[in-house]
């Protein structure tokens, strides 16, 4: 999640970085850090270590529980087999007990206090997808995304014009969840079935 203002100093910056910066598969661009995650090889990683290592007063990082919360594991393993905090600048021992501190841990996030998610992780809600005897510690904020994104669906059927809809969908998986709009596991009922049923009748 990403928002930027063109500049091309700051274009030509990218492209010199790019084309000389050196890029470890655990430690990243620079072998700072900025490594083992999603796009840390291409745009997100590089724009990430040129902003935190050259342009650090051009930047504001946002909070990543927040914005763009991808429920998420907080740590990831290195290539020694260690752990280290997704976000490298939480990356610090205790100095009494040398042992990790924790990360912060964005799947404890209340959904409501989400800007933008991510569902990366989660998967996408029309997958119909949810298994309560494999409960994640990411499993109450997936759900919340789920609810949030058919309730957004139900709201975009109810403003079209001259639109057929079915105001009380009967898909039986887990309705609490998908509304209505999962028969079963993987068996999404589509907006585009809805309206030809719709029209056949």
């Amino acid at each position: 999640f990403v928002v930027i203002r063109p500049s091309k100093k700051a274009f030509n910056l990218l492209v010199n970085t790019y084309l000389n910066a050196p890029f470890h598969k655990y430690w990243g661009w620079g072998n700072k850090g900025y490594a083992l995650y999603p796009g840390a090889m291409t745009t997100k990683g590089l724009l990430t270590y040129v902003y935190n290592e050259f342009k650090y007063d051009n930047k504001i990082e946002l909070n990543r529980c927040i914005y763009n919360n991808m429920a998420d594991v907080p740590f990831i393993r290195v290539e020694n087999g260690s752990e280290q905090c997704r976000d490298v600048k939480e990356h610090k021992r205790d100095p009494e007990t040398n042992q990790q501190i924790p990360c912060t841990d964005c799947r404890q996030q209340p959904v409501e206090q989400v800007v933008v998610g991510n569902l990366a992780v989660c998967r996408p809600p029309w997958l119909c997808q949810f298994n309560p005897k494999q409960v994640r510690e990411a499993d109450a904020l997936c759900e919340g995304y789920y609810k949030d994104w058919y309730t957004n669906r139900k709201s975009f059927e109810s403003r079209q014009e001259n639109q057929p809809q079915d105001p009380n969908p009967t898909g039986a998986f887990h309705p609490a969840i998908f509304q209505g709009y999962c028969r079963a596991e993987g068996q999404y009922i589509p907006l585009t079935s809805l309206l030809l049923k719709n029209k056949a009748q």
